[in-house]
């Protein structure tokens, strides 16, 4: 299996500061969105990048962090305009930049508390960052599968 061939999961951290991420996922139509990534749009030393395919949960810092949605990334990042549906959402909108196409999935609150409580450390959960996008390891995968699933 080639780097390309294997799926990984991904935090995309939303910052309400800069986009109104629960007026986005309140929009019951609003089920494609464009997310932009500033890291891993290229293979890395240890072959991480996103990709079609690859599962994304949405992390949204500020007063009630947590996991709020998950996706799937249906297309590769590239450089693009903002969706069409984006528009209004970004406070401070960026007319093009590396962005990946993204579904939701499932719309479904995970706290800080909860994934710290079961013992995740990895960023973003442990405090708050400046990046955008984050590679989910092993751990974490599973702790969340398994709070999915229970």
């Amino acid at each position: 299996m080639t780097s390309r061939d294997k799926k990984r999961a991904w935090f995309f951290q939303a910052n309400p500061d800069k986009y109104d991420i629960h007026k986005a996922l309140s929009n019951s139509r609003y089920n494609v969105m464009t997310w932009e990534v500033t890291r891993y749009f290229k293979q890395n030393d240890e072959g991480s990048f996103i990709k079609k395919g690859d599962s994304v949960f949405i992390w949204v810092s500020g007063n009630k962090p947590g996991i709020y949605a998950i996706a799937e990334v249906i297309e590769d990042p590239s450089v693009r305009a903002e969706f069409p549906d984006d528009e209004g959402w970004f406070i401070r909108p960026k007319k093009n930049a590396r962005r990946a196409l993204l579904e939701i999935k499932e719309k479904k609150y995970i706290s800080r508390k909860e994934l710290q409580g079961r013992g995740v450390t990895q960023p973003p959960i442990s405090e708050f960052y400046q990046a955008i996008n984050f590679e989910i390891n092993q751990e974490t995968w599973e702790i969340i599968k398994d709070i999915l699933e229970n």
